[in-house]
């Protein structure tokens, strides 16, 4: 099996690209965007690929629809850790590597359907 983590049930994830389901009846997939971009690597040629701190465009995102589907069965799927480059300056830097926001997108096989970020909030 693939050995997805599980966010209810606090199961570590051993998925090599780190995705994480949440609640088995409605399956969706939570995953970063570096090990996304890890994962559409995989169906691109050398020189299409992305660093993991570059942003994807929309041919991109539908190619890595298409690998969600086929290596998770999920048509939802939700991208966190974008670089941070390209979000809007009042995004919040991720804590943990400073390339990376603390921002999400939702997608819908392949199209974003949603996204967010938390806001920086020093008030100083």
């Amino acid at each position: 099996g693939l050995k997805l983590g599980n966010i209810d049930e606090k199961k570590e994830s051993e998925d090599e690209y780190g995705a994480y389901i949440r609640n088995n009846d409605v399956r969706s997939l939570r995953m970063t965007y570096p090990n996304a971009m890890r994962l559409l690597n995989t169906a691109l040629p050398k020189e299409e690929q992305i660093e993991v701190d570059a942003d994807m465009g929309t041919t991109q995102e539908k190619i890595l629809g298409k690998l969600v589907k086929e290596r998770y069965g999920v048509d939802f799927y939700i991208l966190d850790w974008f670089p941070l480059s390209v979000r809007p300056f009042y995004t919040m830097p991720n804590p943990n590597d400073a390339r990376f926001s603390n921002s999400y997108d939702m997608f819908m096989r392949g199209e974003e359907i949603s996204s967010g970020a938390q806001r920086i909030h020093d008030p100083g």
